[in-house]
C-alpha cells in the first residue's frame, strides 16, 4: 500500500478522505485503519477506489500493490 500515491490521486481528482471514504461506504475511521494496513481493501474496495479517482490499472497496481 503506497499511501502517498493514493494521497496524490486524491489531491488530483480533487476528493478528500471524508468524500472518498463516504463514497466506498467507509467510516473515515475505516478508511485510515485500511491505509494504514491495521485492515486490508477488498478487491472490490479497490475497484470502487479506482473508479471514484479515475485511475488505470497500473496505478491501482502502484497504490495497492
Amino acid at each position: 500500500m503506497d499511501s502517498e500515491k493514493l494521497k496524490i490521486a486524491m489531491l488530483e481528482s480533487e476528493i478528500n478522505v471524508t468524500d472518498l471514504a463516504k463514497k466506498v461506504g467507509f467510516t473515515r475511521a475505516t478508511f485510515y485503519n485500511k491505509v494504514a494496513g491495521k485492515s486490508k481493501f477488498k478487491k472490490s474496495e479497490k475497484i470502487v477506489i479506482a473508479g471514484i479517482l479515475g485511475l488505470g490499472e497500473e496505478q491501482l497496481k502502484e497504490i495497492f500493490e
